[in-house]
């Protein structure tokens, strides 16, 4: 017996993240029927509190950057600073340092009045947001997805047709993990801890720094909120299965036994709420195919040391949306071929979070972390990647440079001394640390 079907949608999103919110937004603005499934989600792994500039960017061109400044907890955030493992050198890369033209200024924000914004601007811009609603099983015709079986909050199932769908669904990933196109990194095993902290001393008005502060085998690292409250996450190794149950005060604990990191804990007192999770990294096989295309995290995730988590939905909702209206325009439908503008910046930005990471996790990159040399615009090359400046033309003089700052890691002895001459920077009064 066929399950009941709603009247057809044009584009059907899944998922209410800022991905989903962005993507319903700018499809509205086209003219373009949307209907979007779920609400807000909670902040999951990677769902970092700080949007770097490049992210911010994104917000101006959909008309909400204000109203995120203005949020209860936003607070700008003016750059970066690394700290070493027993807190004896450290570095402040502020974001005004990029290659120019620079994108100066970040957003500590709460995750969930971010979302509740994005979706609220997606409700004016006339999107029907069906509110508690999930996608259960997709619906294809031949090679074609065509819709999906949902769940409404009371239960029953109806099913929704759509010229176009757009997987939003964040880590849940729901077309990968139902068509079996998600693959996990078993060389990257990590475990990752986001918590909710205040301040115990007021922190000073106007612009904050995200502090890092290096582990062994990961990092721990803080943004100062406004309201006094402090988001501090961490990146471990993941301990053998075989041990005792995964524990967020006893990996602090050990955490805390890096100077560094003690000093930054030192300073908040216990959490108020905490999220523990284990084995985060996938990699998605299909993008997109005919009448659909996977958005932000939905699309794949490495690791939240990186923080590209809200700028990957932005953006990629951004460009689907584009590629939607004008494949509507030119042939009345939706093919692979039409989502290869996503495609390619999806990938890109994959390859750029991936090199990111990776090269934070490597010891021998932690000497030029310390002390990235001026010369050729390395040090500004890497500013620009940790704010974001990912998507704008121009890119690769950005990542070029960037791999050419890994492979000088590689030297024995660079970085001791050889860099730019100077002393490694301390970290700021008041900034540096929550």
């Amino acid at each position: 017996m066929s399950v009941p079907a709603l009247l057809p949608t044009d584009v059907l999103v899944l998922g209410a993240g800022p991905a989903g919110s962005t993507a319903a937004t700018l499809l509205a603005r086209h003219g373009i029927g949307v209907t979007v499934l779920g609400g807000p989600p909670g902040a999951g792994v990677g769902a970092s509190a700080c949007l770097p500039p490049g992210a911010v960017a994104l917000l101006e061109e959909l008309g909400v950057a204000d109203t995120v400044r203005s949020l209860p907890h936003t607070r700008p955030v003016e750059g970066v600073t690394f700290r070493s493992q027993d807190d004896t050198q450290g570095v402040q890369l502020p974001f005004n340092e990029a290659l120019a033209p620079a994108l100066p200024q970040g957003l500590a924000v709460h995750r969930q009045e971010l979302d509740e914004t994005l979706l609220a601007l997606a409700r004016a811009s006339a999107a029907e947001v069906l509110q508690g609603w999930s996608a259960a099983n997709p619906v294809w015709e031949g090679n074609r997805l065509t819709g999906v079986v949902a769940i409404t909050p009371g239960g029953t199932t109806r099913q929704i047709h759509a010229r176009a769908v757009l997987d939003a669904t964040g880590q849940g990933a729901f077309l990968a993990s139902r068509m079996g196109w998600r693959f996990g990194y078993p060389r990257h095993r990590k475990v990752a801890l986001q918590q909710w902290r205040s301040a115990l001393q007021p922190v000073a008005e106007g612009a904050s720094w995200t502090t890092y502060a290096r582990l062994a085998g990961g990092w721990l690292w803080s943004t100062p909120l406004a309201g006094n409250a402090v988001a501090v996450s961490a990146v471990l190794d993941s301990p053998p299965r075989s041990g005792p149950p995964l524990d967020a005060e006893a990996l602090l604990a050990a955490a805390a036994r890096a100077p560094s990191a003690a000093r930054l804990l030192a300073a908040t007192s216990s959490p108020s709420a905490s999220a523990l999770y284990r084995d985060f990294s996938y990699r998605v096989m299909r993008v997109a195919g005919d009448g659909f295309c996977l958005l932000g995290d939905a699309s794949g995730f490495f690791d939240p040391v990186v923080p590209f988590g809200v700028l990957a939905a932005l953006a990629t909702a951004a460009c689907a949306a584009q590629d939607v209206a004008e494949a509507f325009a030119r042939h009345g439908r939706v093919d692979a071929a039409d989502f290869g503008p996503t495609i390619a910046l999806t990938r890109r930005l994959h390859r750029l979070a991936f090199a990111l990471a990776r090269a934070l996790h490597d010891p021998r990159f932690h000497r030029l972390l310390l002390q990235p040399p001026h010369r050729l615009g390395l040090r500004a090359a890497l500013v620009s990647l940790l704010a974001g400046d990912v998507v704008r033309d121009g890119v690769w003089r950005r990542s070029v440079r960037f791999r050419a700052l890994r492979l000088l890691s590689r030297v024995p002895r660079v970085g001791q001394g050889g860099g730019s001459g100077q002393p490694p920077a301390a970290a700021p009064a008041g900034g540096g640390q929550a």
